[in-house]
């Protein structure tokens, strides 16, 4: 119900900043309705298709679904992006064991 207050108020203020997005892709990844979460995930990379944020949340996504090339290719486009990112370093890391 909090959720979908919340997608109600953006829609009538025509808002679609990046943070807001992540914020929905969040909230969809713990509620675990993955699809809508890649969905805001993807209206991110749309606007900045370079964001290293948005390629790691949608390599972690991937990763949940069992899309593991996938996932590796998002991983690396977020280490691309910022090769600082240590989330997505991390991350990757993380999941070489089944790449």
């Amino acid at each position: 119900m909090f959720l979908k207050n919340i997608i109600k108020t953006l829609a009538k203020m025509n808002t679609h900043s990046i943070e807001e997005y992540l914020y929905l892709a969040n909230q969809y990844y713990e509620q675990g309705k993955l699809d809508d979460a890649i969905f805001y995930i993807d209206k991110v990379i749309e606007i900045d298709p370079y964001n290293p944020i948005a390629f790691n949340n949608l390599g972690v996504l991937n990763y949940s679904l069992g899309n593991f090339e996938k996932s590796k290719r998002c991983f690396e486009k977020a280490i691309l992006n910022d090769h600082d990112y240590t989330d997505a370093i991390y991350t990757q890391k993380g999941c070489t064991a089944v790449f």
